[in-house]
């Protein structure tokens, strides 16, 4: 979990979700989930996460940012969405 946050921190963190089984509807879960710390213009940390089906997050993104007044309420906001993420069934993307 340390190595997921630093690596947000850094240069940001991919998550994807594949399933080997289609849902009930018949429609199969190949999710994407970025997230990255960005300073806001006028002070404070933004927590950025776009998210939405693989392949599609360049034309329709769908984006979430969460102003915080510092670093480190922004770090633990971070943390708190990874940790959801991963017990969702994200996992990070193999970066090459």
């Amino acid at each position: 979990m340390a190595s997921l946050l630093e690596l947000a921190q850094e240069r940001g963190l991919v998550l994807d979700l594949v399933d080997t089984a289609p849902d009930a509807r018949g429609r199969w879960r190949n999710r994407t989930y970025r997230l990255h710390l960005q300073p806001a213009l006028w002070g404070g940390v933004d927590v950025v996460r776009t998210w939405g089906r693989r392949g599609t997050t360049l034309r329709r993104p769908r984006r979430l940012v969460t102003h915080h007044l510092d670093g480190g309420t922004a770090e633990v906001a971070l943390a708190a969405v990874i940790r959801r993420r991963l017990r969702r069934g994200y996992a990070p993307a193999r970066l090459a």
